[in-house]
């Protein structure tokens, strides 16, 4: 995630008027000003574009300042996958992966604008146009989920796996897995592990722990991860 730096001091919108892959957009005209005598006006101090590849987590922090604390919200259409969250503390965290490759279309029809609003009450709200730019750079594969799973006896269940890396890598098992549970590569970079229940009913597999190489194939590379399944009498599912 490749970020750019540079935020102006003062920002005085009259009107704004911006193309999205939604359509355009127009804010309200606002301005935004550095004194003011009921608190200290909005400022997003953040960086205004950000770099994305295609299967990477997204953790972009939005930054402002201003007293009371700002609110922040975004206006405009967020590319598929990707989350916008405000933290009630002057930050919102950009989240989320982008799975589908038509989201990084070539250029420029991957790139994605938004207007960021922080307002706090004091004065008149601040505004920055943003940009999201989608890219699709192989890269390896990592795992996303976690590396064991604790499910209880005679219990249906289901564990997904999850991986990280585009091309979305293919996923197989080496291990003993007993035959009422199965591993199955779901095609998109994740696979299920699963039980409908009923065979382990007995508690035949009570106390167990059952150890699997699972591995993760793309034209980027590969990865193994050891994973765990344990089967208790009382267990609950951690994944």
């Amino acid at each position: 995630m490749r970020v750019f730096t540079g935020v102006p001091k003062r920002l005085r919108v009259v009107s704004i008027l911006f193309i999205t892959a939604a359509g355009i957009i127009v804010a309200s005209p606002a301005a935004a000003h550095a004194d003011t005598t009921t608190g200290v006006a909005p400022v997003i101090t953040s960086a205004g574009f950000v770099q994305l590849e295609l299967r990477e987590p997204v953790d972009f922090t939005v930054t402002a300042t201003g007293t009371p604390t700002p609110t922040l919200a975004e206006l405009g259409q967020l590319p598929a996958g990707i989350t916008f969250t405000d933290n009630g503390n002057g930050t919102a965290t950009f989240g989320g992966e982008v799975t589908d490759p038509a989201v990084a279309a070539p250029p420029p029809l991957n790139s994605y604008f938004l207007l960021l609003e922080a307002s706090n009450g004091a004065g008149t709200p601040y505004f920055q146009l943003f940009e999201i730019n989608v890219g699709s750079a192989p890269s390896t594969p990592s795992f996303a989920s976690a590396d064991s799973d604790t499910e209880a006896v005679g219990v249906p269940f289901s564990f997904t796996v999850n991986t990280y890396g585009y091309p979305a890598p293919v996923l197989t098992e080496k291990g003993h897995l007993p035959k009422d549970i199965t591993f199955t590569d779901n095609g998109d970079g994740t696979a299920t592990i699963a039980s409908d229940g009923p065979d382990h009913q007995d508690g035949g597999h009570n106390g167990k722990s059952y150890r699997l190489d699972i591995t993760a194939t793309s034209s980027a590379g590969t990865v193994t991860q050891e994973f765990t399944l344990h089967i208790t009498g009382t267990g609950a599912s951690v994944g």
